[in-house]
């Protein structure tokens, strides 16, 4: 199956997503927030998006979403591929 991304985007979040947003491994995230980062990509519109990259520049910001706390960020890319 040859699958065509239709759209790319990048978007900053908590670096210590990574492992979730990429590989589906949960057992870096504490309780509760898997739901966060879900409910995070809803609200992003990315819900429907696969994450293809993480960026290596990663530094600390305030984020500019009201419910993440100050950390370390890095860009995350993501791919839209329809449906």
């Amino acid at each position: 199956m040859n699958m065509t991304c239709n759209d790319v985007t990048e978007v900053r979040l908590p670096i210590y997503w990574a492992s979730y947003l990429v590989n589906d491994d949960a057992s870096g995230l504490e309780g509760g927030e898997e739901d966060q980062v879900r409910e995070t990509l809803e609200y992003l519109e990315l819900d429907k998006w696969i994450c293809v990259d993480v960026k290596d520049d990663i530094s600390f910001e305030y984020p500019f979403l009201p419910d993440l706390l100050g950390g370390d960020y890095c860009t995350y890319v993501f791919h839209y591929y329809g449906n």
